[in-house]
């Protein structure tokens, strides 16, 4: 039910960006690296031409895309200024983000993680639950983890238990069942 294309990031709040891949490591002598994709979109990564880097101190800098390679969830990139293995090194750990409007599209009932978090989650009654704080990617579904007045309850994202879901509004109506919605 939930799509993750990474975290939400903003440099502004005229200029949000989606992160959608992180650096592990350099790869060879050309100055490639081994990144990890964020990203369910397939072949999202072969056509990007420029993204921007974002470095675990919060600095964010732009960087053309020369050529990208990818083999499932693994990614090889080499981005144009970036000829040594030391130079690569400098991005380990660095995430890949691009701007929130060049998100890719997703198929009917699948939403971003970002979308979600901070939605309001009620019952079919209408009685308030509390709030999603983070969703996490578990084997069989994602889970959404809502804050509740009494601590935090699991909700699994199913539609036995999730009948409604409006990221415009922030709100996710769900279905209680005797149990699930105890901290």
């Amino acid at each position: 039910m939930a799509r993750a294309e990474g975290r939400f990031a903003s440099l502004s709040m005229d200029t949000p960006f989606v992160t959608i891949g992180h650096i592990r490591r350099p790869h060879g002598v050309l100055g490639h690296v081994k990144a990890e994709t964020l990203s369910d979109a397939p072949g999202r990564f072969i056509k990007l031409k420029k993204v921007w880097l974002e470095f675990p101190d919060g600095r964010r800098q732009p960087l053309n895309v020369e050529e990208c390679r990818q083999k499932g969830t693994e990614l090889w990139i080499k981005f144009e200024t970036i000829d040594t293995p030391e130079t690569a090194g400098l991005l380990k750990n660095a995430y890949i983000q691009v701007p929130v409007s060049e998100k890719a599209a997703l198929p009917q009932d699948t939403y971003y993680v970002f979308d979600l978090i901070g939605s309001c989650v009620v019952s079919e009654t209408g009685e308030e639950i509390g709030k999603v704080r983070e969703v996490l990617s578990m084997p069989a579904s994602d889970v959404f983890v809502v804050a509740t007045p009494r601590g935090e309850t699991l909700i699994p994202a199913v539609r036995a238990f999730v009948t409604h879901i409006d990221p415009e509004n922030r709100r996710i109506v769900v279905r209680p069942i005797p149990g699930l919605l105890e901290p």
